[in-house]
């Protein structure tokens, strides 16, 4: 491995170590970083479940305009605000926090998920919620508190869809 300028040698081990806290994840990483970071992410995916339980956001729309604001970075072949083929829900590790992202305040962070994505990705939160709906989110009993959450977090991602395909329909107007 090649010395750069982001590559330390380990004293102990003389073993090289990459100090990158980026999003090139190119050569090992001290545990300390990758733990420190690990901390970071899974801080900002709390947030992003925390904001689809209080339904304001829903997964897809967070988590694309987290990439699209350059925030994260997709990883393991996923691709921002789509569920893949056997993927096992939102729960899967799809991203990682760019230097960028981990540099912004967790403010910031929750404006940009709370923006309005594109009307696709929008969409894609309301099927998926529907779906949930429909499964009795795995089981639940009618009635049930958390089946009641769900049919409230579907109605807020159904009328955020509609503000914004009313939206871009006013802007196709013009």
């Amino acid at each position: 491995m090649a010395k750069s300028s982001n590559t330390k040698v380990n004293s102990k081990t003389s073993n090289p170590v990459s100090t990158d806290h980026g999003s090139a994840r190119t050569g090992p990483v001290r545990f300390e970083d990758w733990s420190k970071n690990h901390v970071l992410d899974r801080k900002v995916g709390e947030r992003i479940w925390r904001l689809y339980f209080d339904a304001r956001c829903g997964h897809a729309a967070a988590e694309y305009n987290l990439e699209q604001a350059g925030m994260i970075e997709m990883i393991q072949a996923h691709v921002s605000g789509k569920m893949g083929e056997g993927d096992n829900g939102w729960g899967d590790c799809r991203w990682l926090l760019t230097e960028r992202g981990r540099r912004t305040s967790m403010a910031n962070l929750q404006r940009i998920m709370l923006r309005d994505p594109p009307l696709a990705i929008a969409q894609a939160d309301v099927k998926d919620e529907a779906s949930d709906v429909a499964d009795d989110c795995g089981g639940c009993d009618p009635g049930e508190p958390d089946l009641m959450q769900h049919y409230r977090i579907l109605a807020h991602l159904l009328m955020r869809a509609e503000r914004i395909l009313a939206a871009e329909k006013r802007r196709g107007s013009r």
